[in-house]
């Protein structure tokens, strides 16, 4: 018992090693190299910004006045806000954020009669409304930098369908914390593929897509989803046959305020997890793989400090040099000042997600939004 434990946690310690550092950190590289290599557009194309909120008077007006000052020819640029139903002040925040800026166009889904919910309602009424050649879609709680677009259109061709950026989160307390570290430790998968040529890119506070692939899959009323708005348009332009396009840099990243409770961000895990089965085969089998695999890993460790600590000690050394090298690497690529002082933190908060989000599904196939009052119940 003791020698197959050691041999599986030595093996599972070097494939965890082996996977972050090849697919996460080196294809995070190769990503950011070879975005300051990318062109601008002879011309630059008309855009249609789009954000929806629901109750989010406390930031919505940073999210505007970030896109107000965007760095982009004011005569091929619409902005799309949106109202979700707020029941607080949004509406007055909204109106006084826009006075004076006739390139921004304010909606309220109370006048859109659609079975869908939540961030895809929103997003949904403003596309129908959109005259750009593309769409880039954030969120209400997100700040992007003045040469968001510039950059994000660089190094685009008519064969890119979808564009995607990073994101970050402002820290103010333990929770947002973890959920930047979460971010950090997430995201870096997706890119790092993106750097070796693969597409599986999609960050929903951060995504571009083409409006005629949008219109030409019927959009998100036709889309087959129920949590992950973000992957189904993802989706709209792999079907098509387009390329996706990703960007590694401080310019292209997001910054999003953070969720204010616990609670808040395990419902919001579940929702991805949740999300991307909803998708292709692939991300199904990915989901499975890295949850069948970290949750094993997670019980291995746990019985390994028992049964045989040596091979946990090197199991769990293998695994810091691993996430290590990959915070080392967007410390450096994002200049994040403090990214790596709180590596402790999402070390060991990592063995609790991957213990609790598959045996929460186990007990609760359920996912919400949670202070939107928005469910879903899986039979």
């Amino acid at each position: 018992m003791a020698d197959a434990l050691g041999l599986f946690l030595t093996i599972s310690g070097l494939l965890y090693l082996l996977v972050l550092v090849f697919v996460a950190s080196l294809g995070q590289i190769i990503l950011h190299l070879r975005d300051r290599k990318r062109t601008e557009p002879e011309v630059w194309p008309t855009v249609s910004v789009l954000v929806s909120g629901k109750n989010e008077e406390a930031v919505f007006a940073t999210c505007i006045n970030s896109l107000i000052n965007l760095d982009y020819p004011k005569e091929k640029l619409q902005i799309i806000i949106v109202d979700d139903q707020s029941t607080d002040n949004t509406a007055k925040v909204i109106e006084t954020a826009i006075e004076g800026h006739d390139h921004v166009q304010t909606l309220n889904t109370k006048d859109y009669d659609t079975h869908l919910k939540a961030k895809a309602r929103g997003i949904s009424f403003a596309a129908k409304h959109a005259t750009g050649e593309w769409l880039f879609i954030t969120d209400a709680d997100a700040e992007v930098h003045p040469l968001w677009l510039k950059k994000m259109l660089t190094g685009t061709s008519k064969k890119t369908g979808t564009i995607a950026g990073m994101m970050t989160i402002k820290e103010n307390n333990l929770v947002s914390t973890l959920e930047k570290m979460s971010w950090g430790y997430t995201i870096p998968f997706a890119f790092g593929a993106a750097g070796y040529g693969m597409d599986f890119i999609c960050v929903g506070p951060n995504m571009a897509i083409r409006r005629s692939i949008y219109e030409e899959s019927g959009g998100l009323e036709k889309a087959e989803f129920n949590v992950a708005e973000d992957l189904a348009i993802f989706m709209m332009s792999a079907n098509a046959g387009y390329k996706a396009l990703a960007h590694n840099n401080p310019e292209t990243t997001v910054r999003m305020f953070p969720l204010e409770t616990f609670q808040q961000l395990l419902s919001q895990q579940r929702r991805w997890i949740r999300g991307g089965y909803e998708q292709s085969w692939e991300y199904s089998i990915g989901l499975s793989v890295v949850f069948g695999f970290g949750f094993l890993f997670v019980i291995a460790i746990i019985l390994g400090l028992f049964i045989n600590p040596v091979a946990a000690t090197g199991a769990l050394l293998l695994k810091l040099v691993a996430e290590s090298s990959v915070f080392i690497t967007e410390k450096i690529v994002f200049r994040e000042k403090r990214f790596l002082r709180y590596l402790p933190v999402i070390y060991f908060y990592l063995f609790f997600i991957f213990l609790f989000l598959p045996i929460s599904f186990v007990i609760n196939r359920s996912v919400s939004w949670q202070g939107e009052g928005y469910k879903i119940d899986y039979k």
